[in-house]
């Protein structure tokens, strides 16, 4: 609202409160009429006017594909931008409008009933990430990301609403939480799941997926590393750390970026790696009949992997360092000594070596290791 049209309210406002002062016996300082009748018309044009962003949200996270949900496909980004401007216009129009002793209140009424609609759009985009979390438990990250930050500043800027937007995204930071858990273990399980592998020893589409997986993870570093500073190095392995919902620090605490620990998020990474390998290796071991073929599937699988931490400067920040990158450099060695165990009992013979000398009462007839010395010798050999 326009600074002079401010100054015109401010003084309707005060012509109201002096009139209800005068005019109503049972008069309370806190029964502000004129608040009142402003808090329910600008309440309102603030919920309206968002309504469509919120919509919109909602329908731009319903997915029919299943890949990897990538950052900004959504448009809860624009609403959140949307409701923090017009929560910082609203907080100038009321200290404006209000005397000091009313503005928190009459500001923090205002913004109630839009704040619940933001509130609900959340648990809406929650039930989609739940029912999607090996996808879309990044578009979780992403809104953590937003809206943390994004309640920050508004404390700052009127001393208002940070509760309010922690009391909203509280839904989301308790799913986040547990699918840092249930992506973990869900790749272990759709690797044991697997019944058949490639007979020519190539990857298969679950490493990829995953790599592509490891890539969103890092891309949200920033969040899933508040998180997993909030559970504790190593606890993500236990589902029941993380579904107890009786522990109060875990579900109220404000995620900030005093909390965040990149070398857990390092260790998380890590653990995943560990996981698909370690389950594939067991897999290629009971499904590849031979060693070298076991080692060839190992070796293309890690290459994949590797290939994705090279290729990510936000991945390579967590993996491709060490000491955290050893642990791929672990498995290739592993399936490098896996494909040339099958050699072995080849090289043997290729490398086995037969010096033919000549008789030295013919050496000046013939040269050693002529034509007739070698056919004899290679006709004397075995099949191996």
């Amino acid at each position: 609202i326009s600074a002079d049209k401010c100054s015109q309210l401010h003084q309707v406002g005060d012509a109201i409160v002096s009139a209800a002062m005068h005019m109503l016996k049972n008069y309370h300082s806190n029964d502000n009429p004129a608040a009142r009748i402003y808090l329910e018309i600008r309440g309102k044009y603030m919920t309206t006017s968002l309504e469509n962003l919120a919509t919109a949200s909602i329908n731009t996270s319903r997915r029919k594909d299943t890949s990897v949900y990538r950052e900004g496909s959504s448009g809860i980004s624009t609403y959140a931008s949307g409701i923090e401007g017009m929560c910082l216009a609203e907080y100038e129009n009321v200290s404006r409008i209000f005397p000091g002793e009313d503005r928190g209140a009459v500001f923090e009424a205002t913004c109630r009933s839009a704040l619940g609609h933001f509130a609900s759009t959340l648990k809406e985009l929650n039930t989609i990430v739940k029912s999607r979390t090996m996808s879309d438990c990044f578009l979780a990250f992403e809104i953590i990301d937003l809206v943390t930050p994004l309640s920050y500043r508004l404390d700052s800027h009127t001393g208002h609403l940070k509760s309010q937007f922690t009391d909203a995204l509280r839904p989301i930071r308790e799913t986040s939480r547990s699918s840092l858990t249930e992506i973990l273990e869900t790749t272990r399980a759709l690797a044991a799941s697997t019944t058949t592998l490639p007979s020519d020893g190539a990857s298969i589409p679950l490493v990829s997926e995953t790599a592509s997986r490891l890539h969103a993870v890092s891309t949200f570093s920033r969040p899933v590393s508040s998180l997993l500073s909030s559970i504790g190095d190593g606890n993500w392995r236990a589902s029941s750390q993380l579904t107890n919902s009786s522990n109060p620090s875990l579900l109220s605490m404000n995620i900030g970026p005093e909390t965040e620990n990149p070398t857990l998020l390092s260790h998380y990474l890590v653990d995943i790696v560990e996981a698909l390998l370690s389950t594939l290796e067991a897999k290629a071991r009971s499904i590849h009949r031979t060693k070298s073929l076991q080692g060839c599937f190992l070796a293309n699988s890690v290459a994949i992997l590797d290939s994705a931490v090279r290729s990510s400067t936000d991945l390579g920040m967590y993996l491709g360092i060490a000491p955290h990158s050893s642990k791929l450099e672990q498995w290739r060695k592993k399936a490098a000594t896996l494909y040339m165990d099958g050699w072995k009992e080849i090289s043997i013979h290729l490398l086995d070596q037969i010096n033919t000398k000549s008789n030295p009462a013919t050496a000046s007839n013939r040269i050693s290791g002529s034509a007739g010395d070698s056919a004899a010798i290679v006709k004397s050999l075995s099949g191996k």
